[in-house]
Formats: structure tokens, sequence, C-alpha cells
């Protein structure tokens, strides 16, 4: 899944987040053209009047990253008897909107929305169990569309499945120019350091699907961000 950050902005945040949770979400927007391009654009320049999320997905294969994780989005909203509601909240969720745009294609944007949340749960070392309906939070009918079509049980079947069961123990080359250490294997975990030099590393631990943990014992490394060699 191709993750565009172009539209990254602090609009509609808070300064601290930790995520342990993904909310999922549908815009309930069918205008023409309200895919996830025009809604990451409207909540950069700040035209979404109190809302906002961290990802915007739609039926074109391209997700945009409106938010950065460590900050929380503004997203959960009024509780109306959710049965989470309180244990799931802006400071502890990634907040992630399938558009459903005028004309759009549902089975193509569902899926596009399992592969976002498959790359969310490698990257951040979330359970699957942890992905939830908005309406699971605040008793919201939503994502409405999703819902409507009986899907949700499909959803949690599909990222269940993890796409990186054969990875092993081994030399790793990181290919990003910072990469964050962490005490464990998890995006909540605290960061002890950061690889800079683009390098190679030995893991020799895998947890939480995509975690790996260095030879060195400097701590976990998220290896979505590295390639087995």
């Amino acid at each position: 899944m191709e993750i565009n950050t172009s539209y990254l902005s602090d609009h509609n945040t808070y300064r601290t987040n930790n995520p342990g949770y993904i909310v999922v979400h549908n815009t309930d927007n069918f205008s023409e053209g309200a895919d996830a391009r025009a809604h990451a654009y409207a909540q950069f320049h700040g035209n979404l009047s109190g809302t906002s999320v961290h990802f915007y997905t739609d039926d074109k294969g391209i997700a945009y990253q409106t938010a950065e994780l460590q900050r929380g989005c503004w997203h959960v909203g009024v509780n109306y008897g959710g049965k989470l509601f309180g244990t799931v909240n802006n400071r502890n969720s990634i907040g992630v909107e399938m558009c459903v745009q005028k004309g759009y294609d549902f089975e193509k944007a569902f899926e596009n929305t399992v592969e976002l949340l498959k790359t969310l749960l490698r990257m951040t070392g979330i359970s699957p169990e942890h992905v939830v309906q908005h309406y699971d939070v605040c008793l919201k009918n939503c994502p409405s569309q999703i819902r409507k079509k009986n899907a949700w049980k499909r959803l949690q079947q599909e990222i269940a499945v993890p796409d990186n069961a054969t990875l092993r123990q081994g030399l790793y080359k990181v290919t990003t120019d910072a990469l964050n250490i962490r005490s464990g294997p998890g995006t909540e975990n605290d960061i002890t350091g950061v690889i800079e030099d683009r390098g190679v590393y030995t893991i020799v631990q895998i947890e939480n699907g995509n975690w790996g943990r260095l030879l060195s014992g400097a701590g976990w490394i998220c290896l979505e961000y590295a390639k087995k060699i």
C-alpha cells in the first residue's frame, strides 16, 4: 500500500498520542470527487471543522496520511452508549477513514482499507483485536457502508491473517534514513535510539508480526523499514 504524506499537518490534533487501537470510519460524503486526496487536502488546509483522522483511503489504491501517529486526532466524538467509550479515545488510537464518494467501488475501497490496516498493524505492533469500529466506541452507525454490507467480520478475518508470517531472524538492511529503536516490540514502547546509516543489522527475535530485536541488545526495530538480505 502506497502511503502519501504530502498532506501531513497538525490541524485539529492533540500534541500527544499513544496508539493502542485503530478506529475505522466511513466519511459518508457521497459528493462527486470526495475521495481520499480531497479529504486529505481539506484537513491539511484546516477546512474540516472539529474533526480529523490520521489516514484516508478510497478505491484508488493510495492512502493519504494527514497526521503523525504520535499526535492525537479528533475522530472518536460523542458517546451514544458505546461499550468502548473511554477505553478508546483520541489520545490512544489511530483514526482511519474509508472514503465513499459518488460512484465509488466498495470492494476496492474495502480491500485498500484492509491493506492499510495490515500495514499499520505491522508498523505499530497493535493487535488485530484492537482494530474497532467507530460504532464500538460511540454507538454511532460508523463505518456505515461497511456495516451496511455486513463486512466488518470479513475485515476482522482479513487483518488477522499476517502478510509477513515468513519473516525470520537474520540480517536486515535498513531502508529509511531514520529508524527508531524502541525498548519493546511496538510503538507504545520508549525510543532508545535511532538508526541513521541505512546499515545492515542482525535480528535475533521476531515479535508482534513485524518487530525485530537487535543482536546488539539496543532494542527493537520495525521491519517494515528494513529488507532481509
